[in-house]
C-alpha cells in the first residue's frame, strides 16, 4: 500500500506538476532521442555509466535494480557543469 497523495493548499489530492517532472529514459531511448545531434551515443553512455566515479556522472543516473535510466535534466546539467571537463580528467 502506498502513502497519502501530496496535497494542496485547500487539502485536495494534487498530481506532479509538469515543470517538476524528470523524465527519464534507457540508454537506448536517450540515444535515439539525441540521434539528430549526434551525441550521445549509446556506447558514451554506456563509458561514462561505467566509468561514473572518474567522471563524476552519479547525478545523472537511476539505478532500479539492473536497468539504469538516464535523467534527461541532469545530464544536460551535468554537460554545463562538468561536460567540458572530461577529457581533462581522462587524459589524467
Amino acid at each position: 500500500m502506498t502513502g497519502p497523495l501530496p496535497t494542496n493548499a485547500t487539502g485536495a489530492a494534487s498530481a506532479p506538476q509538469a515543470d517538476n517532472l524528470n523524465p527519464c529514459y534507457t540508454i537506448t531511448e536517450f540515444a535515439k532521442k539525441n540521434a539528430e545531434r549526434g551525441w550521445p551515443k549509446a556506447s558514451t553512455l554506456r563509458h561514462l555509466i561505467f566509468h561514473t566515479e572518474k567522471f563524476g556522472f552519479e547525478p545523472c543516473i537511476r539505478r532500479m535494480g539492473r536497468r539504469v535510466l538516464i535523467s534527461e535534466r541532469d545530464f544536460y546539467a551535468w554537460v554545463e557543469r562538468d561536460g567540458g571537463n572530461v577529457a581533462k580528467r581522462k587524459a589524467s
